[in-house]
């Protein structure tokens, strides 16, 4: 169970709100690759307990790219 279902793990809230659809801005809401390159983030809060997760904008993440210079420049886990 996830937050980007709708309802929350923590408190089962549905109260769930994203900022999928508005512009992005601000060094919170990125990921910084290198350089100039970056992928935009996808935040989801329960108003319910202020839970948060957040994940990689999914067209900046299906970008064969920035997946490779991910891979090329952080370390494995």
């Amino acid at each position: 169970m996830s937050l980007k279902e709708g309802t929350c793990p923590k408190c089962s809230s549905n109260e769930i709100y994203t900022n999928k659809k508005c512009n992005p801005r601000g060094e919170r809401g990125q990921i910084v690759i290198s350089g100039w390159k970056w992928m935009w983030i996808d935040l989801y809060l329960c108003m319910g307990c202020g839970f948060f997760e957040e994940y990689v904008n999914e067209k900046d993440f299906r970008e064969e790219k920035n997946r490779e210079k991910i891979k090329t420049t952080w370390s494995k886990v």
